[in-house]
């Protein structure tokens, strides 16, 4: 269940506790050049027949609404320009479409982030469907630092036109967009896998951490203190919970966190109300504390 939420003044409060820790969850990928059978990923491969909120679903009811928030180290990109496999390399992708080893065989469905043809390292890619096609909502490049963690947090709410992306703490763009969001149409959710068939689609080296993702939700991150419940001053990520429901009062369907102690595969346990993720290959704890400067 995704609840229709806003949240638009911040309460000026920091969520979460002061000792909390994420780590980071890093895919064991060796080569951005890798074939798609060998590829470390954490995936989400719903029901086929999985209807609406079902709890074998990623699906929920369309929405205007939507809130990611997603923390990501890169430590391998391929080179600019290159016509080579690993031109595209993908960080996070929700799509429709069938899973045949780690390749996405039908276009992308909501969201995409990669590094992308010949624009430079560190590309980002909102592409979202409605019923009249697919969209690109936002296109920045060089927004993303290889080697060291990064921080994305994007919210739009079409029915009344206001949207943000921040990086880091700091405002990038606004997102314009004036139509629902196809959410009842989502097939598959992946962490670290590319999209498309492979031939100029890399593997992504690096690790994930803190990954939120919450159709019906909008959040005014351009008010600091609803930017603080999810990223404290010093660059930190907040605890958002058990159910990573603490920032808005509603759990998103997709929360993502792996705590100090745990093994890596924790990581895909779902601590949102949509499904669990699955490991292919295999992942492991990444030694980098979760931290941005801002």
């Amino acid at each position: 269940m995704v609840f229709n939420t806003n949240i638009l003044a911040g309460s000026g409060g920091q969520a979460g506790d002061d000792a909390f820790s994420p780590v980071g969850c890093k895919t064991n990928n060796v080569s951005i050049f890798q074939t798609a059978a060998t590829r470390s990923y954490i995936f989400a491969n719903p029901s086929a027949g999985a209807g609406v909120s079902q709890s074998d679903s990623l699906k929920v009811t369309d929405s205007k609404k939507f809130t990611i928030v997603f923390w990501f180290h890169p430590t391998v990109t391929a080179p600019t320009g290159s016509a080579s496999q690993g031109r595209h390399t993908y960080a996070w992708t929700i799509a429709n479409g069938t899973d045949t080893n780690g390749e996405q065989i039908a276009s992308p469905y909501t969201f995409i982030m990669r590094r992308g043809d010949n624009t430079g390292d560190g590309n980002v890619y909102l592409w979202s469907q409605s019923g009249t096609g697919i969209t690109n909502n936002l296109s920045q490049s060089n927004i993303w630092t290889v080697g060291e963690w990064n921080c994305y947090m994007i919210s739009v709410d079409a029915s009344t036109g206001k949207g943000t992306f921040f990086y880091n703490d700091d405002l990038k763009t606004s997102i314009s967009r004036s139509v629902a969001f196809n959410f009842d149409n989502v097939r598959l959710a992946y962490i670290g896998a590319p999209t498309f068939v492979a031939g100029t689609h890399g593997t992504f080296i690096g690790a994930f951490a803190e990954y939120y993702y919450a159709p019906g939700q909008f959040v005014d991150f351009s008010i600091e203190s609803n930017r603080r419940k999810f990223i404290d001053s010093e660059g930190k990520p907040v605890d958002l919970g058990a159910d990573g429901s603490t920032p808005t009062g509603s759990s998103p369907l997709i929360y993502l966190s792996l705590r100090e102690g745990e093994g890596a595969e924790q990581f895909a346990v779902n601590r949102g109300t949509g499904i669990d993720f699955t490991v292919r290959g295999s992942v492991s704890v990444f030694p980098t504390t979760v931290s941005v400067s801002i």
